[in-house]
Order: structure tokens, then sequence, then C-alpha cells
């Protein structure tokens, strides 16, 4: 088994900016799933904890995330309002 950089649901956050429109460098996000060839699915969040994307990148993309950024993460999407539809 080849050890892997990251781990699903493990705080990264992004070294260079993706596309235009979407994440930028310094943006907080969330590993869904490890992709082989080194490859991520990361769900990329603004800073106020809502979705931005869902991308598919490479494990050189992105660095661990800091205990203290993945607290600030963690703060910003508990003071996002929930939806309930169809109750």
């Amino acid at each position: 088994m080849v050890k892997r950089k990251f781990r699903e649901f493990q705080g990264v956050v992004l070294e260079e900016d993706i596309s235009e429109g979407g994440p930028r460098k310094g943006t907080f996000g969330i590993v869904l799933d490890l992709l082989s060839d080194n490859g991520l699915a990361v769900e990329f969040f603004d800073e106020s904890g809502a979705t931005i994307e869902v991308l598919l990148i490479f494990d050189s993309q992105v660095r661990p995330a800091t205990v203290k950024e993945e607290r600030s993460a963690l703060a910003a999407q508990e003071s996002l309002p929930i939806s309930v539809e169809n109750v």
C-alpha cells in the first residue's frame, strides 16, 4: 500500500489559484476522496463557510491546514443558517 500525503476529511489549504471565479490561493477545503495518481477530490469553502466548489486536483496543489485554520473554518460553518425543506 502506498502512503498518501493526505487522508479523507483532512483540512487543506490551496497553494495556487485554480480558475477564474473559483477558489483562490489560501482557500480552506476538506479532502472528500483520495484519487489515483495523487489526485484529490476537495470541497472548498468561502470565509462564511459556504461551499464554493468541489474540485478534482493534485495533492501538490494544497498543503495540510493548521489547527488554527481548521478551527476558523469550522466556526464559520457553524454560523451558517440551516435550511430545512419539505418538512
